[in-house]
């Protein structure tokens, strides 16, 4: 079964010149609620991309005219598509195709041959990252008026000034759980660097992302974990202390609970 699966009205986009081999995964995604849309080349996925607007791009990278990594760097480069998570499902493994695969701007990258459950599980992590990037975008466009200055001189619409108080301290709370991962603040002293008390700052995370802050801060350290895991050739606990995770044996057991998998099984899938 698929955790957390998202709203039944994400829309996915499959880019690949042999459909017929993603044909279980399309049945997957649609008996579970999701809407296909389906290319058969890199044109004609950016065509669709552009037009139907996907939730999420399920790209391959071996396809005649453009390849996957041209049609990635092309959605990227296009405002109305840059921000759609885009995963790689290719034959090419060894670790340089990985890496340009991150450097044109997909989020993860999937080997073909591939278990399906593994897909629907990368699928679901990158849909509900997106979703809590889009709650906290519609929070600050949200109260946006006419360019002003403030007396300052500072711009009004910056983050300060146009954003609820709440949503600053949520920020600012991200920015630091971000930079300090490995060894991050308790949640009173959190609180007391972004300018408030641990019950409230408790709240707007709730109010916000959905989450509490210990919540919000093991997804980014899981989300740092799949990429490191992708992209470097790190030991298990050498990724397990660059995310905060004291023992191998528990980032593991968290990882697998996240992704239905084991790190050393992600990384050599």
């Amino acid at each position: 079964m698929l955790p957390d699966t998202p709203p039944s009205s994400a829309t996915i986009l499959i880019i690949d010149d042999e459909p017929v081999q993603l044909r279980a995964i399309v049945a997957e995604l649609s008996a579970l609620g999701f809407e296909t849309l389906i290319a058969r080349d890199g044109a004609d996925g950016l065509l669709k991309a552009e037009r139907g607007r996907p939730d999420l791009i399920l790209l391959d990278i071996l396809m005649p005219g453009l390849d996957g990594y041209e049609t990635c760097r092309r959605l990227k480069t296009a405002p109305t598509t840059q921000a759609i998570p885009v995963i790689f499902l290719s034959t090419l493994c060894d670790t340089a195709q990985k890496l340009k695969g991150f450097e044109v701007g997909c989020v993860d990258y999937i080997t073909k041959p591939f278990e399906q459950c593994e897909v629907l599980a990368r699928v679901s992590a990158h849909l509900q990252q997106q979703r809590l990037f889009a709650r906290l975008a519609e929070q600050i466009e949200s109260p946006r008026q006419e360019p002003a200055t403030l007396a300052d001189g500072k711009d009004a619409n910056s983050l300060d000034a146009v954003a609820p108080l709440g949503l600053r301290f949520v920020y600012r709370a991200i920015d630091i759980l971000l930079d300090e991962m490995a060894d991050p603040p308790a949640l009173t002293e959190l609180a007391r660097r972004v300018g408030t008390n641990h019950a409230r700052l408790g709240r707007e995370f709730q109010t916000y992302l959905g989450m509490s802050t210990f919540e919000y801060l093991r997804e980014q350290r899981l989300v740092r974990a799949q990429q490191l895991l992708a992209t470097t050739d790190w030991r298990i606990q050498e990724i397990a202390d660059a995310i905060g995770f004291k023992r191998a044996g528990d980032f593991a057991t968290a990882f697998k609970l996240r992704f239905g998998m084991t790190p050393r099984e992600y990384r050599s899938g």
